[in-house]
């Protein structure tokens, strides 16, 4: 009977085992709502219809008049290179208002050559100012030819004498022209203020009305400078965690590969919603071995003068850890993801679980005769209260089962239930049975049994 319930528990055991493989990740907003808050609706459309995020490049310690181009350069590699990213958003940035003051400002004639300088915008060599031209009625490509060239020729800013700064006119390829192969021009350059004009062309656009739409993404200090900047994308498709951890790790990657990036790495980061919720994922699951190597760590120390022997000691670390492992593949069948929520469930499982076979362990030490002699003796002996301490713990549970919140129902009636279970069944079942084999000679004053007491007189 005792071989074949290890067998079974073995077998239970290998399918806890294969649980710790498919346990999900993440804690969903529809568990920390309650059932009846319209942010149920809420959340579940928002899973349903949109996976779009906004997420910021925050700048600091940035040369900004000598840097504007690596800031070009970094948004555009952000947008396009990275994981999951909308490049049709193009980005909100600084840049962006700065440069259309810049053309008002050029354009205009208010400001010379001298002030400004020509920076490489590779979102503007992706784009076509003559895409959306075709004949019409009455007209012919050759007239869509000189229509694009007009527009090449006229469109502003675009260097005045340096030819590569210029809009570049292309005819289209063949000499034939036909719908997606017409005339093209591109204007890759924006105009920006020169490094020494910087601050000066700064001060005026702070004044207008672009520089009150960039007010929220620019710190300065009491003198003026230019601290920190940030510049604000959007993410598509994010519909999993395993996505959004993907979308982190590129975007960190990205970043810390920029040229902006001093060598102590304190430079731009990447930073939004997706960061704030799932970064930890990242590194949750070293966080879980290493807590609970510190707990079983602890449990282990305390429990050493309590049971006073070190083979009886290695059998009950072992017990512990064995528990923890089941506890984490059942939650793929409870449906409980792993978050912070479990790691901290986890750690406290290890003081129940140490509860329960510390102290029959203490008394099948404590018990003399065979091994199923002391094995019987501590289980009658203990058996009892370790059950009473199990339900009065559930009683203290059960309350959270009528939770209208998803999340105290899941993470803390339903794992601490399992805690009980498996923590019970293995002190009261599996523990006693395994110590019957192979449990550690008796030390310290014998505790006797009834009917040990009664043959020796006592």
């Amino acid at each position: 009977g005792k071989v074949a319930i290890l067998v079974l528990y073995l077998g239970a055991f290998a399918v806890f085992i294969y649980g710790c493989t498919v346990v999900e990740m993440g804690l969903d907003l529809t568990e920390v709502v309650s059932d009846k808050s319209y942010v149920q609706n809420f959340a579940k459309a928002a899973d349903e219809y949109f996976h779009s995020y906004p997420v910021f490049i925050v700048y600091k310690d940035v040369d900004y008049p000598n840097q504007l181009q690596q800031l070009y350069d970094l948004e555009y590699e952000f947008v396009t290179q990275g994981e999951y990213m909308d490049a049709q958003q193009n980005t909100t940035s600084m840049l962006r208002f700065l440069s259309d003051f810049g053309k008002s400002e050029y354009c205009s004639n208010s400001i010379c050559d001298a002030e400004v300088q020509w920076v490489f915008d590779r979102f503007l060599d992706d784009q076509d100012l003559c895409d959306h031209l075709y004949p019409e009625k009455g007209e012919t490509w050759k007239d869509m030819e000189l229509e694009c060239k007009n527009i090449c020729s006229s469109f502003c800013p675009q260097h005045r004498y340096d030819e590569e700064k210029q809009c570049k006119f292309t005819p289209c390829e063949n000499n034939g022209c036909s719908i997606g192969n017409g005339p093209r021009c591109k204007c890759s350059y924006r105009v920006l203020p020169a490094p020494d004009q910087f601050y000066t062309f700064m001060q005026a656009f702070r004044k207008s009305t672009y520089g009150d739409m960039a007010d929220a993404l620019l710190s300065f200090d009491e003198s003026g400078v230019l601290k920190s900047s940030r510049s604000l994308a959007y993410t598509e498709g994010v519909t999993s965690l395993s996505k959004s951890l993907a979308f982190i790790e590129k975007a960190r990657e990205i970043v810390d590969k920029s040229d902006l990036m001093p060598a102590n790495g304190k430079g731009p980061y990447p930073f939004g919603f997706l960061f704030i919720v799932n970064e930890q994922y990242n590194h949750l699951n070293q966080l879980m071995f290493l807590v609970l190597a510190v707990g079983v760590a602890a449990a282990a120390v305390i429990m050493l003068p309590l049971l006073g022997h070190p083979v009886m000691e290695i059998l009950n670390v072992v017990f512990v850890i064995l528990n923890l492992v089941e506890l984490y593949g059942v939650m793929r069948l409870l449906e409980i993801k792993f978050n912070a929520v479990v790691v901290v469930n986890l750690v406290m499982a290890v003081g129940i679980l140490v509860q329960f076979s510390c102290h029959l362990s203490r008394s099948f030490m404590q018990s003399y005769g065979s091994r199923d002699e002391r094995a019987f003796a501590a289980l009658k002996h203990i058996g009892i209260a370790i059950l009473n301490g199990g339900f009065t713990l559930f009683l203290g549970l059960i309350f959270m089962s009528l939770s209208p919140v998803p999340y105290f129902r899941k993470y803390v009636f339903l794992q601490y239930c399992s805690i009980l279970v498996i923590g019970l069944f293995n002190a009261i079942v599996v523990l006693p049975i395994v110590l019957s084999f192979i449990g550690p000679s008796s030390v310290q004053q014998p505790l006797k049994t009834n009917d040990q007491e009664t043959e020796t007189g006592i």
